[in-house]
This record gives C-alpha cells, structure tokens and sequence, in this order.
C-alpha cells in the first residue's frame, strides 16, 4: 500500500512546507500530496486553506493576493508558502507527487500542465480532480496526467468511472470490500483518506492497526499525515497509534 504524505509530514511539521515534504520523502512516502490555488497573478500556490489564519494567523485571500506577497508571510519553524513548482522540485527524482487541486479552471489546469512539464514530472503526477467537469478539464488540458477521480461522496462513484482515470478516492469511513470490489472490478486503484469524520479526527490521522486493515483489504494507497504509520511492506508498525496524531485529532479539513 503506498504511503502518501498528506500535506507532507504534516503531523510534525508545519503541512505543506519544504520542511514537511522532505521529512516525508525522508521517512520513506512514495508520494507526497499537496493542495494547489490560483494567486491573483495568476500563479500557483500550495495551500490547503482559502487563506493562512489557520497557520500563520493571517486572514488575506491567497486568490487576492500576489505569490510574492504570500510568500512573504512567515510559517512555522522558518518556513514559507511555496509555488508548484517549488514542490515539484523537491520531488523530483525521489517521490511521486498527488495534487489536490480546490478550485479548478481550464486555465489553471493549463497551468499546471505547463509546471509539470517544465519540471519533467508529467509522469510522477496523479492528479485529484473533485468534479466530473474537472476530470474533462485535465483529460483535455493535461492529456498525460494519471487522474484521481475524488467524487464528493459515493453515490458519485459511477458517474466518475465513466471516465479515464488512475484511481478513486474514499474517506475512510466510506471503503467497504463491496465498494473496493468495485473499484477494481472497473480496472481502478482504490486511494483511500485516513481519518473517521463521525470521530472529527483530522483528515490523514490514522491508527497503526486501521492501516493494516486497509492493507488487508488490498487498498493501493492511503493518505496519510504521518507515513511512518504504515510500514513499507504494508504491515503496520506497531505502538505508533498515540505520537503525534492524537493530539490533531481534531484539527484541519480536506
């Protein structure tokens, strides 16, 4: 089961980070997933959250606000906002890359098509893509780009599958043996999100012996904010369930 870093080791540096990404690919994740928006001048910046209050206490839009001016705002522990390029940089020839890419426009996924072939990483991307109409965009825009199709919940999987894609996304809570059946009964991986949302855990937390339950289910990939959870042979590693993870139990969305 491949381990994707989610937001890089975000369990114990601050997500989506120089410091987070090469943590992660140090501890050994096959991939290393980040979320991408738009400046106001048009570049690409790797952010989760709309705007940085939540990191670094600053409320200004990243959409109205130019990649310098962004840039210039201080993360945790020395760090700052990095461009897509920056992450793919650091990638590059070491791990894989999973884009999460929140609010899509043809041109932006114009845009990401021209960074991945700048950096040579067309093919050490898979790209996540929310909606059926995203889908169209990459499969349009970015012809050579693996697809991870993450339809909002499961209802949505069929309308999903009538396209070419790599792989489909579940929350956790969401896989079952019927549904990953499913999935790979359609000729798909099946990547699922750690973290139970009835328990409003944090989106990439996960327990030792949750992983090896989706391991044994045959799950391709899982998200998570601590690789080192997953073992690389898929057998969990065992006593790692309290670390770090419980206390952001209850923090951060996807």
């Amino acid at each position: 089961m491949l381990r994707v870093a989610h937001r890089g080791y975000s369990a114990a540096y601050p997500e989506n980070t120089a410091l987070a990404f090469e943590r992660a690919i140090e501890a050994g994740a096959e991939f290393i997933e980040t979320d991408v928006r738009s400046t106001r001048d048009g570049a690409l910046a790797c952010s989760h959250d709309a705007d940085l209050k939540r990191v670094a206490g600053d409320g200004r839009a990243i959409a109205e606000m130019t990649l310098g001016e962004v840039q210039a705002i201080a993360l945790p522990r020395g760090q700052k906002l990095l461009a897509l390029e920056d992450v793919l940089v650091i990638a590059r020839g070491r791990a894989q890359v999973m884009l999460d890419v929140k609010v899509s426009t043809p041109e932006m996924t114009k845009a990401i098509a021209a960074a991945l072939e700048r950096t040579r990483m067309t093919g050490n991307v898979i790209y996540g893509a929310r909606t059926v109409g995203h889908v169209l965009d990459v499969t349009r825009c970015a012809s050579r780009v693996a697809i991870l199709g993450m339809p909002a919940n499961p209802g949505l999987v069929p309308e999903f599958l009538a396209y070419p894609m790599r792989a489909l996304r579940y929350w956790e809570e969401d896989v079952t043996p019927e549904r990953f059946a499913q999935i790979v009964a359609a000729g798909r991986e099946v990547w699922v999100t750690a973290g139970l949302r009835p328990r409003q855990e944090a989106p990439g937390y996960i327990t030792a012996a949750r992983a090896g339950a989706l391991a044994a289910m045959g799950v391709h990939a899982v998200l998570v904010n601590d690789p080192t959870v997953v073992h690389p042979s898929t057998v969990p590693r065992q006593g790692r369930d309290a670390a770090s993870g419980e206390k952001l139990s209850l923090r951060g969305t996807l």
